[in-house]
């Protein structure tokens, strides 16, 4: 195995933190976004410049366009939501980023290190199609996903961390750059993250490695080569899980995961989850971020990524790869030695 580290805390959606006695208890509720096919429409407005839209396509002859405000996109929460609630009426939705909104590349134009023809390249990338696809896992859950097609055989594919999903910038970043290398890349969200049905899970590890490989044998099937899986923080935890189980992607890429899955968990938090049998973590403003159930604590004792690495040497014959940031606290650069 290789270890990679980087001097980079620009990585987000980092694992499980440091749980300890500010944890509360309070009740959450889960909400999902409605599973529907969306096309991504680019149109040139007077003016000459690209207008980026999605398209959710009911087959009605009328369409509704939704507008955002000031400061915002199409992926506004609540054209998001009107959006579905249209389309659940059989009406055709269009909602889009008005000039100068959504994704926009500044570069100076005197700037030698990134000089301002990388702004054009980036431009070009992001206006490469993207192709929303849906997947069943064997849950019976849908599974949400950007697949970026670049007409190679062979696909990447990108799973997220903790509390994110398939938008992560870092994800959105990679997938830009293997693009431009002429891959095509899908990355996706996990039960219950994002768009994905389901319940979003703290630590269900055999649940989320069957949603990998459900998205594995979707590709499979369509006749595609998946050649990698890169996993990110931990997503990164994950792949490795999945290589440990499964013998079918000859290359894996772990970016800031967690070696000891222990770290953090404090005695008081042990107990109280042993008493009650959950605790809801609270966020910095106060509500409810996430709930810890006693089968998640389980996995994480039990789960020990050593023999995991271990496994994956003996049983397949991959390239694993680990990438870690020189100045992570969360996940620091000594778990790329660990793994390594």
């Amino acid at each position: 195995m290789a270890a990679l580290p980087l001097k980079s805390t620009n990585f987000s959606g980092s694992y499980h933190q440091s749980m300890g006695k500010n944890c509360t208890m309070a009740h959450s509720h889960s909400t999902q976004n409605p599973v529907i096919e969306q096309r991504r429409v680019m149109i040139t407005n007077k003016h000459g410049e690209k207008l980026v839209g999605l398209l959710h396509e009911s087959e009605s002859k009328e369409i509704v366009v939704l507008c955002h405000g000031f400061k915002s996109n199409k992926g506004d929460i609540i054209l998001v939501n009107l959006a579905a609630a249209l389309e659940k009426e059989g009406i055709s939705v269009f909602r889009f980023d008005f000039a100068g909104q959504g994704v926009i590349s500044v570069h100076g134009s005197a700037d030698k290190l990134n000089p301002v023809v990388d702004a054009l390249a980036f431009a070009e990338v992001i206006l490469i199609e993207q192709r929303r696809v849906m997947i069943t896992n064997k849950h019976g859950e849908k599974l949400v996903g950007l697949l970026h097609e670049s007409e190679s055989k062979e696909i990447v594919v990108l799973c997220h961390g903790f509390k994110s999903n398939k938008g992560d910038i870092v994800l959105v970043n990679l997938a830009a750059a293997l693009e431009k290398e002429g891959i095509s890349v899908f990355r996706f969200d996990f039960t219950g993250d994002g768009e994905s049905e389901g319940s979003s899970l703290f630590a269900d590890f055999d649940r989320e490695t069957d949603d990998i490989r459900a998205v594995v044998q979707h590709f499979s099937g369509k006749n595609r080569v998946v050649s990698a899986i890169l996993g990110h923080s931990k997503g990164a935890c994950l792949v490795l899980l999945y290589a440990s189980k499964y013998h079918d992607v000859r290359v894996i890429v772990n970016v800031s995961g967690r070696y000891n899955l222990k770290r953090g968990l404090t005695e008081d938090f042990v107990e109280k989850i042993q008493k009650d049998g959950y605790i809801e973590i609270k966020n910095k403003k106060g509500s409810v971020g996430y709930r810890v159930t006693e089968k998640d604590l389980m996995n994480l004792l039990t789960t020990d990524m050593r023999e995991v690495c271990r496994k994956i040497s003996k049983e397949c014959r991959v390239m694993v790869l680990t990438i870690h940031g020189s100045t992570d606290k969360m996940n620091p650069v000594n778990d790329a030695l660990e793994f390594a």
